[in-house]
């Protein structure tokens, strides 16, 4: 379904200067000592954390540091609290109930284990920053500025047929050039076709995005094959480094990039 070479190849350069572009300033040393205050981590721990310099390796460190500490937390409250620490603390997602977001990920992992099909995620983008926490092997975030970066790729690159749904994220250039417009723009005939129908948007997007219910597991999928391809040492284990990639590169490269390729004269 996917072109994974292509894909590769576009991100393949800038994978090699991953450290100098992820430059998300978190976690803050507060909020690694709330840490360290609750019990999560040690003290020794903390003081590691605190002593890197590199946003990008801070990162790295905090996020198997907790993914073992996760698995050794058997009291749901103290998995709560994690839970919390990791969208609000580190992801910046400060309006959430710890109630209802624990609830969505029990209840995604139950039906993973039982191999059952799951709905739609809720707050997906805070579920599944406490997936990637819990798994950083198999699960990654699927937020706005990793959709819309894959997304990009998928057209410019003619990747892919289908692409990944998006929920409006906070970024004000991201929401000013809406990646979904220029995807259903390159399909335009599609939707020509089908003018006569009243529901033309929702009958069209079925054909160009992927369904709810499939998107997570499908991008998850996606991005741990195109890890693959980007590494060639350990972090090939992990498929949050091509995460973080497509994280990093949204608002700026990618961003640019459709600026660049994208004009309209009429």
């Amino acid at each position: 379904m996917f072109n994974i070479e292509a894909i590769a190849e576009y991100l393949l350069p800038l994978a090699l200067k991953l450290e100098e572009l992820f430059r998300w300033d978190t976690p803050k040393d507060k909020d690694i000592v709330l840490l360290k205050e609750k019990g999560i981590i040690s003290s020794e721990q903390c003081q590691k954390l605190q002593q890197i310099e590199s946003s990008y390796e801070k990162n790295v460190a905090v996020k198997l540091m907790l993914s073992s500490a996760l698995n050794k937390l058997a009291l749901i409250e103290d998995r709560k609290l994690v839970y919390k620490w990791i969208v609000s603390n580190w992801g910046g997602i400060n309006s959430i109930n710890v109630e209802k977001l624990n609830s969505s990920v029990e209840e995604f992992l139950k039906q993973k284990a039982e191999g059952s099909k799951y709905g739609k995620i809720e707050s997906r983008a805070s579920v599944t920053k406490v997936l990637s926490f819990i798994d950083p092997e198999k699960y990654i975030i699927y937020d706005t500025r990793v959709a819309y970066s894959i997304n990009w790729i998928l057209l410019k690159t003619n990747a892919s047929e289908m692409f990944f749904p998006m929920s409006e994220g906070r970024n004000s250039k991201l929401k000013g050039v809406n990646i979904e417009t220029l995807i259903r723009l390159s399909r335009a005939s599609e939707y020509l076709d089908n003018l006569n129908d009243k529901k033309v948007m929702s009958k069209v997007d079925k054909k160009v995005f992927i369904d709810d219910t499939l998107a997570y597991p499908m991008l998850c999928d996606l991005i741990a094959d195109i890890n693959d391809k980007l590494w060639s040492d350990e972090r090939r284990k992990y498929p949050f480094y091509t995460e973080m990639l497509l994280f990093a590169i949204a608002d700026n490269i990618i961003f640019e990039d459709i600026l660049e390729t994208c004009c309209i004269k009429f």
